[in-house]
């Protein structure tokens, strides 16, 4: 994988390479609890892609779902749902309410629900996916 500081090199800051060199990096740093870290990466991807590829972007979506799993490890749930549901609007407008990528962002959502103990807001959601 390309490192981002060779790709800015070459592409500049602002380029929607150097932009997904910046999720991957912060998709490597998520599993090891480097979220403060991986969260500045997500954002700075964000601000590349909201502004070079416009806000129905399915990168932009891929990196709004991103954002959103490393804020449910914050603990930072209103945060995380909102990102979620960038995500899915996107990918709705993009995909269809049916696409899988729908589905893995209301189990995302059911999660959310869980961890806050709201048990039965989950358990329908997760119907709701099965269905």
């Amino acid at each position: 994988m390309a490192s981002a500081s060779n790709a800015e090199s070459v592409m500049g800051e602002r380029h929607p390479y150097v932009a997904q060199i910046m999720v991957a990096i912060a998709n490597d740093l998520s599993p090891l609890g480097r979220y403060d870290e991986a969260e500045e990466k997500l954002r700075q991807a964000l601000a590349t892609q909201g502004d070079l590829l416009g806000p129905d972007s399915t990168y932009l979506a891929e990196t709004q779902d991103a954002l959103g799993d490393v804020l449910v490890h914050e603990r930072r749930y209103d945060e995380a749902e909102q990102a979620f549901a960038t995500a899915r609007e996107i990918w709705t407008k993009r995909f269809g309410a049916a696409s899988s990528h729908i589905t893995g962002v209301r189990s995302d959502l059911a999660w959310i629900a869980m961890l806050r103990g709201k048990f039965g807001a989950a358990e329908t959601e997760l119907h709701e996916v099965l269905a």
